[in-house]
């Protein structure tokens, strides 16, 4: 039950990442160009990379550590870049909720798998 509470958590942080992409963004933005290209790259890039370490922790496999990481340091990027990109729109919506969720959640993510305390923490209980 425990590795399905992780893997459904870590899809689901995943996917609040398609929040960034411009059509989140309501009608009017202009949202063309080069910058919201790289973003919806890094966004689908952040989404797929959450969606494969939850099913590699499913799966019982090694690798999910890393992905997971990378994850959050690319979804950590892309809202940097989101939030760069939105400065010169007028009136986003959700601004300030979006770089609170997105930047915490990866810093936390970070926090947890880089971390030597809480790491040995989470795997004996992703063991048990």
């Amino acid at each position: 039950m425990s590795r399905t509470r992780n893997l459904a958590a870590g899809v689901l942080f995943g996917t609040t990442f398609l929040w960034l992409m411009p059509s989140f963004l309501g009608d009017g933005d202009d949202v063309r160009g080069a910058q919201w290209s790289v973003i919806q790259f890094v966004v689908v890039l952040t989404v797929t990379g959450f969606a494969a370490a939850a099913l590699g922790l499913w799966k019982g496999k090694q690798w999910w550590r890393l992905v997971a990481i990378g994850s959050a340091i690319v979804g950590l990027a892309g809202t940097v870049l989101w939030w760069f990109a939105v400065r010169a729109l007028a009136g986003v919506p959700n601004v300030g909720p979006n770089l609170i969720i997105h930047g915490t959640g990866s810093a936390v993510v970070l926090l947890v798998l880089l971390s030597p305390g809480f790491s040995s923490r989470l795997e004996r209980r992703l063991q048990a």
